[in-house]
């Protein structure tokens, strides 16, 4: 239920949006490794599948990727391509099946190649894989340890951030920032304004979908 209610939460924010019947990005970050991050995608990507749409989980962690076995039943096969090659092949392609119905997996992770180039060759597939879905759920790695999430944070129409709630009193901005990092907070906001004529803020409140592309914390 806590990740249904993720789901129209984020439905509720990319109402608003005017820019046709595109499938809507979300972009699923948090501050560290091993705050829930990857259980949130795979999860809000099934929920969002529950109501017949067809989803595409997108891998933007190349460090440490393990979006694939949380959506596969068995090991995902090697992509065969180049660097280069991952440009032009027809991006159906290069999706992948998973084990949940009506969700695919798109996961660059096994070329060997930079996490920054792989990061980067991801965003130019994007505007492809918005045009064969209905929605694209995009796991991203902690952006308090790399800067490959800034490459897809300016894709994104909602962007959910992940906190691990040991100990933390999620009703206290305090806390809220403490944890997740000023740093990591100034440079999400900033990037978000650069991309996004209307500007973006991270909002300590939940829900927050009046705003749309504003970053949303799920209490899950």
């Amino acid at each position: 239920d806590s990740y249904r209610t993720l789901r129209s939460v984020v439905a509720f924010s990319q109402a608003g949006l005017d820019d046709g019947d595109r499938a809507r990005v979300t972009l699923v970050v948090s501050a560290c490794a091993g705050d829930g991050k990857t259980s949130v995608t795979a999860n809000l990507a099934a929920a969002i599948a529950e109501t017949g749409k067809r989803v595409v989980v997108v891998n933007g962690d190349f460090r440490r990727p393990t979006i694939a076995k949380r959506l596969t039943d068995v090991p995902p096969t090697a992509l065969p391509y180049s660097l280069d090659e991952l440009t032009v092949i027809p991006v159906l392609q290069l999706m992948q099946r998973t084990s949940t119905q009506n969700v695919a997996l798109f996961d660059m992770s096994s070329v060997k190649a930079s996490p920054g180039n792989l990061a980067r060759v991801t965003s130019r597939r994007m505007p492809d894989i918005i045009e064969i879905c209905d929605a694209v759920v995009i796991d991203s790695s902690p952006i308090g340890l790399t800067a490959e999430v800034l490459d897809l944070l300016s894709l994104a129409d909602t962007v959910v951030v992940v906190v691990s709630d040991h100990g933390f009193n999620i009703g206290d901005p305090n806390q809220w920032r403490r944890s997740f990092g000023p740093h990591d907070v100034q440079q999400l906001n900033t990037d978000l304004k650069s991309h996004r004529p209307e500007g973006g803020k991270l909002d300590i409140e939940y829900p927050a979908p009046s705003v749309t592309r504003d970053l949303i914390r799920p209490t899950l």
